[in-house]
């Protein structure tokens, strides 16, 4: 059969979903709404043609998240999706589906639609899963805004976390973001002027295969701001250090078989310690 859903418009959102959906002999019209950034469309490029048969953003609909109730919402209202037989017997009907309020309250992505398996190593088209590591690790950051919303280490910190890692393994670091990640482009700045470092940010907007390429070839991905590219590393089995707002929702989606570690913003100096003894497992 194939279903048409809405969606939230988030590439690590997307993700969650697809490592459900993407077990079923089902296919999909994607829609999903229009709460920035804008980059769902270009993944879902990237995913299976015979899973997705399109895909659509819908400029009617919003997103919103409830931090008192950890529940992600979409406006105006849409039939939620509890279950997948929901789906199968109302086959006429738009359903919004996200698995982010499950994952919020610290339960396993398993537990989400348990009557579909899950695989949390889905194929990416584009995207050699056997192509050799290289000496380089991914830094992700973000933008002044989101430190100010999340309270994120500054700038730095940022380096001297960044900094470790590099003096500690010898791989250049390859920074990433968006266009709009200014703090990301001010950490890479002020990084180089006694460092090696590439950066990529605003460079990889509407090239995705290469940036995932990048990430899976990488022997560490350090997300010292949780996105949804920190997701899409563990789906690649790149080994993952990442930081995050709340304390139960990075325990409830990755592979734990694929090195992993995360932490609140707390104390930088202890979660770089921590870090450091965590690399010998990379």
């Amino acid at each position: 059969m194939e279903y048409r859903i809405i969606v939230p418009p988030g590439i690590g959102d997307f993700s969650w979903l697809w490592s459900k959906l993407s077990t079923t002999d089902d296919k999909y019209f994607i829609e999903y709404a229009d709460t920035g950034p804008t980059r769902l469309g270009t993944f879902l490029d990237m995913l299976p043609k015979d899973k997705i048969t399109g895909h659509a953003i819908n400029k009617k609909y919003r997103v919103n998240f409830n931090i008192t109730q950890l529940q992600m919402n979409i406006v105006p209202e849409v039939p939620r999706l509890i279950t997948y037989q929901q789906l199968q017997m109302a086959s006429g009907c738009m359903f919004y589906v996200e698995a982010n309020t499950h994952l919020e309250h610290g339960k396993r992505i398993e537990d989400w639609m348990p009557s579909l398996r899950t695989d949390l190593h889905y194929k990416i088209e584009g995207v050699d899963p056997c192509a050799r590591r290289q000496d380089i690790f991914v830094v992700h950051l973000s933008s002044f805004r989101q430190q100010g919303i999340w309270d994120t280490y500054g700038v730095d910190e940022s380096i001297e976390m960044i900094d470790m890692v590099q003096r500690k393994t010898g791989w250049m670091p390859v920074f990433i973001g968006g266009s709009y990640d200014d703090m990301a482009r001010a950490v890479f700045e002020k990084y180089i002027d006694d460092h090696s470092a590439v950066s990529l940010v605003g460079k990889t907007e509407k090239d995705l295969t290469g940036l995932f390429n990048i990430i899976q070839q990488s022997k560490f991905f350090y997300g010292l701001v949780s996105s949804g590219m920190t997701m899409v590393a563990n789906v690649l089995r790149t080994p993952v250090a990442a930081w995050w707002p709340r304390p139960q929702l990075p325990t409830a989606w990755a592979d734990t078989n694929i090195p992993y570690t995360w932490f609140l913003w707390k104390d930088y100096k202890q979660d770089m310690a921590a870090v450091e003894s965590f690399l010998q497992w990379v």
